[in-house]
C-alpha cells in the first residue's frame, strides 16, 4: 500500500475535496459568477498548489460539485421511493422528493441556477462539456426510465412522444422548482404557498399523463 492509499490520506483527500465543494456553494450563494482557482482555494482555506492536487481547473471543481450534489439528491430520493406499481406516480414522487430536498438545501438550487444559466454556457471547455453531458445523463436516467415504464404499464399515455412530453415534464417541474426556491417578494420557496403551487403542478401532470 502506498502512502496516498493509507486511510488517513484518503480521508484527507475527501476532506479537501469537500472543502472545495463547500467553497463553490458558498461563493455562488454570495452572488459570485466568476469563480477562479484563487477564489476557490482562498474560500476553501488552502493554497493554490494544494487545490491543483485535486482539481486541474476551476471548472473541474465545479463539475465535481455538480456530480456530488446530484448524487446526494439521488440518495435522498431513492431512500424515499415507494413500491407503487404505477410508474407514473413513482416518477412524480421523485420530483416531489427532489422538491423537499431542495427546500431543505436552497444553496443547491442557487448552485444549479448559476450552473445552468451562467457557467455551463460560458465556463466549460469542449472536453468538459462532454463530461457534463455524462453527469447530466446519469442523473436523468432514473426519471426517463420511469417515463418509459409508465408507457409500458399503461399509467402514461403510450401515444405521447418522449422527445416532447418528457422534455415538457422535466422543464416545467424543474423550472418551477427553481423559480419557487429563489426567494422573491411572493414566496420564500419553503412556505405554504410554494408547496401548494408545486403540488398543483404535480397534479396537473398526473392528469395530463394518463391515457385518454
Amino acid at each position: 500500500m502506498t502512502r496516498i492509499d493509507l486511510p488517513r490520506w484518503v480521508e484527507l483527500r475527501e476532506q479537501q475535496r469537500t472543502a472545495v465543494t463547500d467553497a463553490v456553494l458558498a461563493l455562488v450563494a454570495d452572488g459570485s459568477t466568476q469563480l477562479s482557482v484563487a477564489d476557490l482555494a482562498e474560500r476553501a482555506g488552502m493554497s493554490r498548489p494544494t487545490f491543483y492536487k485535486y482539481f486541474p481547473t476551476a471548472a473541474a471543481a465545479i463539475l465535481h460539485t455538480e456530480r456530488t450534489l446530484l448524487e446526494q439528491i439521488e440518495r435522498f430520493v431513492t431512500e424515499r421511493e415507494s413500491r407503487n406499481e404505477n410508474a407514473r406516480d413513482r416518477l412524480l414522487e421523485r420530483f416531489e422528493s427532489t422538491f423537499e430536498y431542495t427546500c431543505a438545501h436552497p444553496e443547491v438550487v442557487r448552485f444549479f441556477t448559476f450552473f445552468d444559466f451562467t457557467f455551463e454556457r460560458f465556463g466549460l471547455a469542449e472536453t468538459e462539456k462532454s463530461e457534463q453531458r455524462q453527469i447530466s445523463g446519469a442523473a436523468g436516467d432514473p426519471y426517463l426510465q420511469l417515463f418509459h415504464a409508465g408507457q409500458a404499464d399503461g399509467s402514461i399515455n403510450a401515444d405521447f412522444s418522449t422527445d416532447t412530453t418528457y422534455l415538457a415534464l422535466v422543464t416545467s417541474l424543474v423550472g418551477t422548482r427553481q423559480r419557487l426556491l429563489i426567494e422573491t417578494e411572493w414566496t420564500t420557496g419553503v412556505d405554504q404557498r410554494a408547496r401548494e403551487a408545486y403540488s398543483t403542478l404535480i397534479e396537473v401532470w398526473r392528469k395530463a399523463l394518463r391515457p385518454k
